[in-house]
């Protein structure tokens, strides 16, 4: 029985919202994101997939195949993620000469396997080729959304 196209569409929004998600910072040679749908999928070699916006030039420089990482945010770790919400934010250039963000709950180092479109988004999968958690903090950030259907 398929319930879907009888819910609200704010119904459906609240509902894919609850979907919990962390918050990361993707970066690759001095391009970044903000990334939250990243899932572990696989166990060898170890493998992520995660969801990126069509247009972001990080994506370009990943399915070229240049490595990338993806800093994790330790459990309430919006400011050290604020300034990548805005491409002119101040210190924004500092941080991206570093591939790891210094106070992040941990990070991966990953390259690109493959792609498949999702609507706006593409769903990258990639082979995690090292990755340590740093100890600043003991959980990750959760990210819930009100709006499941918007950032």
């Amino acid at each position: 029985m398929n319930d879907a196209p009888d819910l609200k569409l704010k119904e459906l929004a609240q509902a894919i919202g609850a979907l919990p998600a962390s918050l990361y910072v993707l970066t690759c040679e001095g391009e970044y994101a903000i990334v939250s749908w990243v899932q572990q999928a696989g166990f060898v070699p170890p493998m992520i997939s995660l969801a990126l916006k069509h247009g972001r030039g990080v994506g370009e420089k990943i399915m070229a195949g240049s490595p990338f990482h993806l800093s994790i945010l330790p459990e309430n770790g919006m400011k050290l993620a604020k300034p990548f919400f805005s491409s002119d934010a101040p210190g924004i250039s500092a941080a991206l000469d570093l591939e790891v963000l210094k106070d992040a709950h941990g990070y991966l180092q990953c390259k690109y396997v493959r792609h498949t479109e999702s609507g706006d988004h593409s769903i990258v999968i990639a082979e995690v080729l090292t990755g340590k958690l740093l100890g600043k903090s003991e959980k990750p950030h959760i990210h819930l959304r009100k709006d499941g259907l918007k950032y």
